[in-house]
């Protein structure tokens, strides 16, 4: 289970490219893996290039986007974990 202590980064091997201004695309090392990401997911993405908590992270959402903590806390949470999912992201202890 990921909570606010977890610290993520992101895999070594990928490629990411914006291809609008509201999408990104994140290429695996092999040619069958292939994440598009919206807005909110490039934001996300862009706090990732450097090692941190997801508490970081969610702290640097809530600064971007007004809304309720609580949920931006949750949407993170999910998406962070559906990155670890796809091995876009590995969790440090």
């Amino acid at each position: 289970m990921i909570g606010r202590e977890t610290v993520v980064e992101r895999s070594p091997g990928l490629q990411a490219a914006r291809i609008s201004e509201n999408e990104m695309v994140i290429l695996g090392h092999t040619s069958d893996f292939y994440l598009g990401i919206d807005e909110t997911g490039m934001a996300i993405w862009d706090q990732l290039d450097s090692t941190k908590s997801i508490g970081e992270i969610i702290d640097a959402m809530t600064g971007i986007y007004d809304g309720e903590t609580q949920l931006i806390e949750k949407d993170v949470l999910v998406f962070v974990e559906q990155l670890l999912n796809e091995g876009v992201l590995r969790a440090h202890d």
